[in-house]
């Protein structure tokens, strides 16, 4: 005669052939209903987290290719909704990040040690480049502002959200036409001469 923890390690197999037989079904009707009881989800989460945790950890360490594959399958879908994701809450996880790391100077200190360890070249990479670029200003610094670079050698101080709108790259010339179009319109309108 089987004990409870055997009938209810057997039910718990039963289910999983079960929703692996009918994966498609089964993520459907769950998406559907986290959808319509999300309070409820929140809550048996939060009620039942270290052993979600848990299972999650042990189901990981048996199958360590399947994260690797899965997101091999699914870059494009993962980077826009991670992107979409820091959008939607970036002030938040910037405040948390801020916050952890002034919490924790000396793990950031070993961190940036132990990155710089592992890249060297990256750091001197870094540097090299900013010694080769020049720093004329054509206006002054104001709170909330990036010194954007024109070209290698002259400056503008443009509002840090104009800055971040268009990627750029001053060494290869990528987009620089549209981020100086900006920069130089954002100075006319303040009325700095060029």
């Amino acid at each position: 005669m089987k004990t409870d923890e055997e009938r209810k390690q057997s039910h718990r197999e039963a289910c999983r052939r079960s929703n692996l037989k009918h994966a498609d079904h089964v993520r459907a009707h769950r998406a559907e209903y986290k959808a319509a009881h999300k309070k409820e989800t929140h809550e048996w989460y939060m009620d039942n987290r270290d052993e979600v945790i848990a299972r999650a950890a042990a189901w990981k360490a048996s199958h360590p290719e399947s994260g690797a594959e899965y997101y091999a399958r699914h870059i494009e879908q993962t980077h826009d909704h991670h992107v979409a994701y820091y959008q939607e809450h970036r002030v938040e996880m910037d405040a948390k990040s801020a916050a952890w790391t002034q919490a924790h100077p000396d793990l950031m200190r070993a961190i940036k040690a132990k990155s710089q360890k592992a890249h060297p070249e990256t750091a001197r990479k870094v540097k090299a480049k900013r010694r080769a670029l020049g720093f004329i200003p054509l206006n002054q610094p104001f709170e909330g502002c990036n010194g954007h670079h024109v070209d290698r050698e002259r400056v503008v101080y443009i509002p840090e959200v104009l800055h971040m709108s268009i990627r750029h790259n001053v060494w290869n010339g990528r987009n620089m036409d549209k981020i100086n179009a900006a920069a130089f319109d954002y100075l006319s309108k303040q009325g700095v001469a060029q």
